[in-house]
């Protein structure tokens, strides 16, 4: 199963087209049963996801085997090396005490600029670190653009990436970035298949800060609709024929949706329908950091 599942919603509400707010946590109790239940393996996080870490920590049973992936905190403008060291670690094991985990699968530079500047020598060591000691298996970055994969991989020698893809944002497949980073052994995990849900919601309904690109939304749901697919179908198929991505994030509010992404998965149409012509590489509609509609849009 190449689907994972993306868990900010666990501890904020989030998303474009989240009309029901948190779920539960007896909610996220069934989606992880949900999840368990139908082999996904990658559980997506973070420590600046409001109580995400906590709501795993506390909905996970025994005998789920899940690969946990979670991220560095934040970086107040002007703290010393040291310092960031020292918050890089105390919020690693935190993040460890909430999620009840003795280790986790990855850990992740949440700002892809604390391994570019010039204070990531020591941010990357503190991360080795985690990793030598046990504590992590795989060491990598969260992206939004090609220049920072090229940034990243030229200091560093990382494990994992995890990078933006869906149909409107294929600058990193168009690039060769996605396919780069597979043919150098690195794990690539693709996030945003729906862009927080906007391709899945009629684009009449968007929200006006879309308005600019209506027409490549209406022309998604058009090329949908005569391939006989769902949105949710176009999106995932988009995405899952894509050999070069290891996992696929999505993230849901309730069990019912990720029983409906898991059925669209096990059905994606054997022909790549060409969406070339929505590419759009315009971060302010790609990026949901940059949605000044949204403001809780960092992923």
């Amino acid at each position: 199963m190449r689907l994972g599942l993306g868990t900010v919603q666990f501890g904020m509400p989030y998303g474009v087209s989240n009309n029901t707010g948190q779920p539960s946590l007896e909610e996220v109790r069934s989606i992880l049963q949900v999840a368990a239940s139908e082999g996904i393996k990658v559980l997506d996080t973070a420590a600046s996801y409001g109580s995400s870490e906590e709501a795993l920590g506390d909905a996970i049973v025994p005998g789920q085997s899940f690969s946990i992936v979670t991220k560095t905190p934040k970086f107040e403008a002007g703290l010393a090396p040291a310092g960031k060291a020292h918050l890089l670690t105390t919020t690693f094991h935190q993040s460890l005490l909430k999620l009840k985990r003795e280790r986790v699968y990855g850990l992740l530079a949440h700002d892809p600029n604390d391994l570019i500047n010039d204070d990531a020598p020591s941010v990357f060591a503190e991360m080795q670190k985690l990793k030598q000691a046990g504590l992590v298996s795989k060491l990598g970055v969260t992206v939004y653009t090609a220049s920072q994969i090229d940034a990243v991989v030229e200091r560093f020698a990382i494990d994992l990436v995890q990078v933006p893809v869906n149909v409107l944002d294929q600058r990193l497949i168009k690039s060769g970035h996605i396919a780069a980073l597979k043919s150098a052994g690195i794990e690539v995990h693709a996030r945003s298949l729906f862009l927080q849900g906007l391709l899945l919601i009629p684009p009449d309904d968007a929200p006006e800060y879309f308005s600019p690109i209506t027409p490549r939304l209406t022309e998604f749901h058009q090329a949908a609709r005569d391939q006989g697919l769902s949105a949710i179908h176009a999106a995932l198929g988009f995405v899952l024929q894509n050999t070069q991505v290891d996992a696929c994030i999505v993230g849901v509010n309730s069990a019912a949706e990720l029983r409906e992404i898991i059925a669209a998965s096990k059905c994606v149409p054997g022909g790549a329908a060409d969406f070339s012509s929505l590419a759009c590489d315009d971060e302010r509609f790609v990026n949901p950091a940059r949605w000044v509609m949204h403001p809780q849009g960092q992923k």
